[in-house]
């Protein structure tokens, strides 16, 4: 198995491009143009450890369990009194899709989770309205030292 941190977020923008009416799913690129959105954008971001206290009888190279909290960016382009309506649909579409995923459960391992952890969304003004929303995620898996590399 490869490092889980890869694996999930490559399972992520799969999920997205099954994702019924959404056109493209990328990952860390943002500028897709109008003619390829309703769009998925997953981004890497951050992941922490979980504090733990040190203690002499762990392994030093034992399992350490992070929280990875990568954004998914929802993009569409629509007009002003459907891009709400367009964002709210291809995002419970993927929340759903997500967080059901027997393969993306896998990738967590027995004491892995997720979640969903909300969203923001920015619209911008012009000739057809641009949506954009950011849905946040957590995902908690063991950190295994020997799996890290890809």
């Amino acid at each position: 198995m490869g490092d889980p941190r890869e694996s999930i977020l490559e399972r992520l923008q799969e999920i997205g491009a099954t994702i019924p009416g959404v056109v493209t799913s990328l990952r860390n690129i943002m500028a897709i143009s109008e003619n390829r959105r309703p769009a998925l954008v997953v981004f890497d971001a951050d992941e922490a450890a979980e504090q733990v206290e040190f203690r002499g009888s762990r392994s030093f190279d034992s399992a350490t369990m992070v929280v990875m909290t990568p954004e998914v960016f929802v993009l569409v382009s629509a007009s002003a009194a459907d891009v709400g309506r367009d964002l709210n649909l291809v995002r419970g579409r993927f929340i759903k899709a997500v967080l059901q995923d027997p393969a993306l459960k896998t990738l967590l391992g027995t004491n892995g989770d997720a979640r969903y952890a909300g969203c923001g969304t920015a619209l911008a003004t012009g000739r057809s309205m641009e949506g954009e929303m950011a849905l946040s995620f957590a995902f908690r898996y063991a950190l295994k030292p020997s799996e890290t590399e890809t």
